[in-house]
């Protein structure tokens, strides 16, 4: 199939999976044309069919303007509430957007993150048919706007097939007004082969090693990672530990602060951002993969956190909260423990009563990668969706070609 897959980044850090899912596509012998906004990491994650269609900050005409202004008048009087194009930036873009679609003629086209789906579904039409994978933001903080709301109805009812990463964020599209057989839980699947397997009780020379990976922003919950930590020193000083923290964001200072304040310099480590190979590097070091992720005031959410499903894969037992499709990975006392959202005591208490237990790792460990073989992993996943795009987009004559 030729499919073009629209993100509005390719490929940002922490967006990994929408550069493993065109990767995989294409190695699986389908023709993937990338469009972005924005390239990023060509080096690292080289790509042959990108199409950068950069959107202009500024207004483009006054004609423009007034197309704007009074088509979206109109639109609101006669009831089409999707209200993207909103600008006249947004219609040149549309525009310049178009011109690719008909010069790609893909068989579909493939949005990554909500508001990239509303502008594609601008394009959709029975012929070229569309899905979005929402994945969490756009999910649960966006539509607090009543103008996000309006734009999902429109593409509800044009039909399209949503995607999403767990149950629970299936379950929140279906709670914004899509129909509950056009949402479909599509996995992010990981590369087993590249998340090799390895029993973290064979690597422990005493010293317990806590292991976090994600953005330092509100919704991953460093903040509270690094609280819990140190609840734990003052619960159990007799326990050797360490606690690295691999990424970035917006919460750097601040986290830096905490560890400054809290006396925690020469045992919490904070490496920044990092490549996925280092990221593997830490996994094959640590003992413990951690996770606080919180609902933020504004309701941003994660979706399912791949770095969980990658840990879980190389055999990390995990502590993470119940959020969001947290549970869908970690299961409570199986490849891990679950406490709830800003519960620093408890999960001070169950990183104790783990770092205590060395034994158990072996177990969960175990646990964690056969989930992940299971639900997790990239062939499969692929498998899935190529099977959803012949059985509910495009048709199995299509999908042949």
């Amino acid at each position: 199939m030729r499919i073009l897959l629209l993100t509005k980044a390719f490929s940002d850090l922490s967006q990994t999976f929408v550069y493993d899912r065109a990767v995989a596509l294409r190695d699986r012998g389908h023709e993937v044309h990338v469009v972005t906004q924005e390239r990023l990491m060509e080096r690292e994650r080289p790509f042959d069919k990108v199409v950068v269609l950069r959107k202009a900050s500024w207004p483009v005409t006054l004609a423009a303007r007034i197309r704007d202004d009074w088509g979206q008048r109109l639109k609101m009087a006669w009831g089409d509430a999707q209200a993207v194009p909103q600008s006249s930036t947004d219609i040149r873009y549309l525009d310049d957007l178009r011109a690719v679609v008909a010069r790609i003629k893909p068989d579909y086209i493939h949005a990554e993150f909500g508001r990239m789906g509303v502008f594609a579904g601008h394009l959709a039409t029975p012929t070229l048919p569309l899905v979005v994978f929402m994945h969490g933001f756009d999910i649960t903080a966006m539509p607090r706007a009543s103008a996000w709301r309006r734009r999902y109805a429109s593409l509800w009812r044009k039909g399209v097939t949503i995607l999403t990463p767990s149950e629970f964020m299936r379950q929140k599209v279906i709670a914004l007004g899509a129909a509950p057989d056009q949402v479909v839980v599509q996995q992010n699947g990981i590369e087993l082969g590249t998340w090799s397997y390895s029993d973290p009780a064979d690597r422990f020379n005493g010293k317990v090693s806590f292991l976090f990976v994600g953005r330092l922003v509100e919704k991953k919950g460093p903040r509270e990672l690094i609280a819990a930590f140190a609840r734990m020193r003052e619960l159990a000083p007799e326990i050797d530990a360490e606690l690295t923290l691999c990424g970035s964001g917006k919460l750097a200072g601040p986290v830096r602060e905490d560890v400054e304040r809290l006396k925690l310099g020469g045992v919490v480590h904070l490496r920044g951002a990092v490549s996925s190979a280092e990221v593997r590097e830490a996994m094959t070091r640590a003992h413990i993969m951690m996770q606080h992720s919180v609902e933020t005031p504004d309701g941003d959410m994660e979706g399912l956190p791949v770095s969980l499903t990658e840990a879980a894969a190389i055999g990390l037992p995990i502590i993470a909260t119940r959020h969001s499709g947290i549970p869908e990975i970690v299961e409570d006392g199986v490849n891990g423990f679950l406490v709830a959202e800003h519960d620093v005591e408890a999960m001070a208490q169950r990183m104790v009563e783990l770092a205590r237990t060395p034994q158990r790792w072996s177990s969960f460990g175990r646990a964690g990668r056969t989930r992940v073989e299971e639900l997790f992993a990239s062939d499969a996943a692929i498998a899935r969706y190529e099977r959803l795009v012949e059985q509910r987009v495009v048709g199995p004559a299509r999908t042949e070609s």
